[in-house]
């Protein structure tokens, strides 16, 4: 991705004695978003529901339980863009990080319980093509891949609020996976002065490019030596049989839908050049 940013950076500077705007920006704006964690929820409402025996087996039940994993967040979108305009038409490259986290605890009467720690990276490498609506305003699609980073981390509780990730307990560990998929939407800028522009985004990132599917794809894992080889990855459904053969893993293809707000940077040459001339 740095490499096919600094092409494209010399590619634009290389032309811009040519184009009418030039693009280029490293800025920090707010996304909010949907994310389709049906299979997260339901992984989490499985370990509830497998707990409960095992808890009313040794004269103990729930005190605390967190609500489920939310389709919903808000969080902070650091991007980077560079590109050009010209007789009425745009080219932008946008890079854009994201991350995001929630925290899910269960705590049992004896004072004891488990907390699970759902983190993200994502990042989007997007082309922009855009044309110019009006004076004041540009709209384009956009279209290009994400890359995703996502782990969860799975801790035993102390009545002492500790938490520990000896793997002294099955279920505790740290659980990664990388995906990556196709990413398409549209937005629009808003130039309402020279130098700095608004941009809104909608962005649709679908996990996977159909090559491989969901089913055929490996789960959340973790490959730590002292970890027992039936409790590798993190179980999809707590109430199945865990196994590394099993097929019971948590895949995380969770396809999300986000509106990024942000300003841009920007340089009108046909401005600055009528300024000169007056």
């Amino acid at each position: 991705m740095k490499t096919l940013a600094t092409v494209l950076f010399f590619v634009v500077a290389g032309h811009s004695v040519l184009a009418q705007n030039i693009y280029g920006s490293l800025t920090y704006g707010a996304m909010g978003y949907q994310c389709d964690y049906t299979d997260l929820q339901t992984s989490y409402s499985s370990y509830l529901e497998s707990m409960e025996p095992v808890l009313a087996n040794n004269n103990l039940y729930f005190t605390d339980v967190d609500d489920n994993f939310s389709n919903l967040g808000l969080t902070g979108a650091l991007t980077f863009q560079v590109g050009m305009g010209q007789n009425g038409y745009s080219l932008v490259f946008t890079a854009m990080s994201t991350k995001t986290a929630q925290t899910r605890d269960v705590r049992w009467s004896n004072g004891f319980g488990r907390s699970f720690v759902w983190k993200e990276t994502r990042r989007e490498t997007l082309f922009d093509f855009g044309f110019y609506g009006t004076k004041r305003f540009d709209f384009y699609g956009t279209f290009g891949v994400n890359w995703n980073w996502t782990r969860m981390v799975s801790y035993y509780i102390y009545p002492d609020e500790s938490r520990t990730l000896t793997h002294e307990f099955a279920n505790n560990g740290v659980y990664k996976h990388y995906t990556v998929g196709l990413s398409f939407g549209a937005g629009v800028r808003y130039r309402f002065k020279n130098f700095v522009a608004l941009e809104a985004r909608y962005l649709f990132s679908k996990i996977g490019f159909g090559i491989i599917n969901k089913e055929e794809d490996f789960g959340l894992s973790d490959a730590a030596i002292v970890k027992h080889p039936d409790y590798t990855y993190f179980p999809q459904d707590y109430t199945e049989p865990i196994s590394v053969t099993s097929g019971n893993e948590l895949v995380p293809y969770f396809n999300r839908q986000s509106v990024t707000l942000s300003a841009i940077f920007y340089i009108n040459r046909d401005r600055i050049s009528k300024k000169r001339d007056k």
